[in-house]
């Protein structure tokens, strides 16, 4: 849910405004003649939680609705097929299988992988009639009451511009920033720190490398299986094996931080800021 997404309360305030509504505010929309939204696209390197903020967003309107809404969730890369027609037949059979439903989120992750942009020459033949495809269903996928598309890319400068216009809000994930670091260190291993370790301190460091949610997952769990292994050898010496006294050290974070180096490419930072400059 949004509780265990850690920061981003703007952008959880923007969803549940502008997606969460219920009847009088969609009597209100169809009063004033708005459209419902039924689009978003999220955005970032690889490793920020893309994925795991849709599924934050699809089980919060889950309880919102107080129903069971359906969460489907296909690959961009998934769809993609070099034969005439057979990506176009791929993409309509997932939209059509949705259909089905009166409520549902569909999320389609990597979606620059089906939908890149036509005006680059890519020498694909399918590439027109597949965008023109998937922007057919996407707009016949909102019309439906109570459905959502949720989208994801690493790359929204390689996305066709017109699935660009159909996301009603684009919210950049973020690398997760020191405060953020430091909350979700804290919840990890915060009670498992030998007392000279600063976690604040810590925090700040990771953040300065350019520590992705993902890096930091596999940073975290090199911790404890650092911590498991001097509970193992503690055992297997015959010495005393209370699991509360076994604690991540500084050598522990030493050898995790050689272990686990930063994926984030500067270059995909810069141009995640390019085009957010270009998108304002």
């Amino acid at each position: 849910t949004f509780n265990d997404v850690v920061g981003m309360e703007r952008e959880k305030e923007l969803i549940r405004d502008e997606f969460f509504l219920d009847d009088d505010d969609r009597a209100f929309n169809e009063y004033l003649k708005i459209e419902p939204k039924s689009c978003i696209l999220l955005y970032g390197v690889p490793g920020t939680g893309k994925t795991f903020f849709a599924k934050a967003i699809s089980e919060e309107l889950r309880r919102y609705c107080g129903v069971d809404i359906p969460f489907f969730s296909v690959i961009g890369t998934q769809l993609f097929d070099s034969k005439v027609g057979a990506s176009e037949k791929n993409v309509q059979a997932v939209f059509e299988f949705c259909k089905q439903f009166e409520r549902c989120v569909l999320f389609i992750d990597e979606i620059d992988a089906i939908a890149p942009d036509r005006k680059k020459d890519s020498g694909d033949p399918t590439l027109h009639s597949r965008v023109t495809t998937l922007l057919q269903m996407m707009d016949g996928f909102s019309s439906s009451k109570g459905t959502l598309v949720i989208a994801a890319t690493n790359c929204p400068y390689n996305l066709d511009g017109a699935v660009l216009s159909r996301a009603d809000e684009m919210i950049e994930i973020p690398l997760p920033s020191s405060e953020v670091l430091y909350k979700i260190l804290n919840s990890s291993i915060g009670d498992k720190l030998a007392p000279d370790i600063d976690l604040s301190a810590l925090a700040v460091h990771l953040e300065q490398l350019r520590y992705s949610n993902r890096d930091l997952q596999h940073f975290i769990g090199s911790i404890k299986s650092s911590i498991s292994k001097d509970r193992r050898l503690c055992k297997a010496r015959g010495e005393g094996t209370d699991y509360r006294l076994f604690v991540c050290t500084a050598e522990m974070i030493k050898q995790a931080l050689e272990r686990h180096r930063p994926t984030t490419k500067q270059s995909d930072l810069d141009r995640i800021r390019k085009f957010n400059q270009e998108s304002d």
